[in-house]
């Protein structure tokens, strides 16, 4: 009964010695607090690249002027109109806008003094329709450039005629833009064609 008791007492001691040395031992274990190492590279500072700048090195490099405003041949503005049994239209060579559509079969008024109902409320050359811009605002400034025509005027009077007006201009880089407008007697519609060519060396 003495031998039980002094081995129980002698497994309690030990259980206790070992307790408190595993336990001393971990509170002296440091605790690294540094934030953990990433393996994930961070991405280089970006660079952005300025097209524009690069397309205009391009251009001295290969001695060719880049497209910008201003370098338009200013020529004589004029206006070309076209007179059905509908309508009247006046268009203006520059920018191949339409400046005027007056409606023939109606009037804005009764009695003598009455006028065919203005269609085109605008009164400034930037506010014509049908007008064309390049996306980049440093290009030619297509609403004021002045095109040529392939005629000054045009009638339609009978119902089955159709006809066509053709607008053209040309960069001095050899940017070529042409506007086709046709025209038919018996329809109040008009169908337009633009192209735009690009015949220099850029």
């Amino acid at each position: 009964m003495e031998k039980r008791a002094l081995l129980a007492v002698v497994l309690s001691l030990l259980v206790l010695f070992l307790y408190q040395y595993f336990i001393e031992k971990s509170r002296k274990t440091p605790i690294d607090t540094s934030p953990p190492k990433s393996d994930i590279a961070l991405p280089e500072k970006e660079e952005f690249v300025d097209f524009g700048q690069q397309e205009e090195t391009f251009s001295k490099a290969k001695g060719k002027r880049p497209l910008v405003k201003g370098q338009e041949i200013v020529e004589e503005e004029k206006e070309i109109s076209i007179t059905t049994d509908l309508y009247e239209a006046v268009f203006t060579n520059r920018g191949a806008k339409l400046k005027s559509w007056r409606l023939r079969k109606y009037k804005d008024k009764t009695g003598k003094d009455a006028h065919d109902i203005e269609m085109i409320a605008a009164e400034k050359s930037e506010e014509y329709p049908l007008s064309l811009a390049f996306s980049k605002t440093d290009y030619h400034n297509l609403s004021e450039a002045v095109f040529e025509t392939d005629s000054n005027s045009m009638s339609l009077m009978e119902a089955w005629e159709s006809g066509s007006i053709s607008f053209s201009w040309t960069s001095p880089e050899g940017i070529e833009v042409s506007k086709k407008f046709t025209f038919y007697a018996d329809k109040y519609l008009l169908d337009i064609d633009v192209s735009i060519l690009n015949l220099s060396d850029m």
